[in-house]
């Protein structure tokens, strides 16, 4: 959901639209500047999104690389994702989501390092009952986190603390080539994440559609139906039980490049209702 206007104006947009959950930036995604949020608009927000209203996501800025061996990088983005979780806490998110970043050919496990240093760095700020949701990502370059094992590596680095969890983009993993197509490639997914993923529990998921095809590696979004996932896919993937009780969010162009509407959220739902039918027997 865009920011523009404010995060007060971008909750509206949200439950205009009839949205169940929402997720937005709390500054511009691809500048360091933080963006300056008035009290009474983030309270505004935050008693918006509690118990019985819309659950607000925090999507963190590109920008931020944890993993980056460019000393100043480094602090920039650390003091930025320290910045983006308090302004996320004091809207009441229920989560905030992180990509891991570039390791910047200075190695993987270097790379790792660096990102559980970082979190570490900023999990006692996180408001309560809010996770730090680490992304998995379409892979290419020197990016972390494009396979379960690498996030299964993070949790474990940040000593599988409980506030953390895993974001999982549906395009993202179509483009690194997890096959989710059928109902036997969805379970041995779903049998990759609870071997690899330990404790850490899904999050949210970004519900996306790809403009690439499997195995690109190559980060793509497409609107539902429309990319070289399809509607059956997604279905297979929305409806294992596993994970039920996920919520899910829209990052797709959407008609002319200008988000997801009402008509996107109306065939989301059917999606996810007949991926519950397929896994029922139905």
């Amino acid at each position: 959901m865009s920011s523009a206007g404010g995060i007060a104006a971008a909750l509206e947009r949200a439950t205009s639209m009839g949205a169940e959950v929402w997720q937005c930036f709390v500054q511009s995604p691809r500048v360091w500047k933080a963006a300056v949020h008035e009290r009474e608009a983030l309270d505004s927000v935050a008693a918006a999104s509690g118990p019985g209203g819309t659950p607000l996501f925090v999507h963190v800025s590109y920008l931020v690389n944890l993993a980056s061996p460019d000393a100043e990088v480094a602090k920039r983005s650390s003091t930025s994702l320290a910045h983006q979780v308090e302004v996320a806490t004091a809207a009441g998110a229920s989560g905030i989501v992180l990509h891991p970043g570039s390791h910047r050919r200075s190695g993987l496990e270097k790379g790792l390092g660096a990102i559980a240093d970082g979190v570490a760095r900023v999990l006692d700020s996180l408001g309560s009952g809010c996770s730090l949701l680490l992304e998995n990502t379409a892979g290419g370059g020197d990016t972390i986190g494009e396979s379960i094992e690498q996030l299964g590596d993070l949790v474990r680095l940040c000593g599988d603390d409980p506030r953390i969890g895993i974001c999982l983009d549906t395009q993202h993993l179509w483009a690194a080539g997890v096959d989710y197509s059928t109902m036997d490639g969805m379970e041995d997914f779903v049998g990759m994440l609870q071997h690899r993923l330990g404790g850490a529990k899904v999050g949210l998921v970004h519900l996306n559609d790809s403009k690439v095809p499997l195995g690109a590696r190559s980060d793509r979004h497409e609107n539902l139906g429309q990319g070289s996932v399809g509607l059956a896919a997604l279905s297979v993937f929305m409806g294992h039980p596993y994970l039920a009780g996920a919520p899910a969010v829209l990052e797709v162009p959407g008609v002319d490049r200008a988000g997801p509407d009402r008509s996107d959220l109306e065939l989301a739902r059917t999606i996810v209702a007949e991926g519950k039918r397929m896994w029922a027997g139905g």
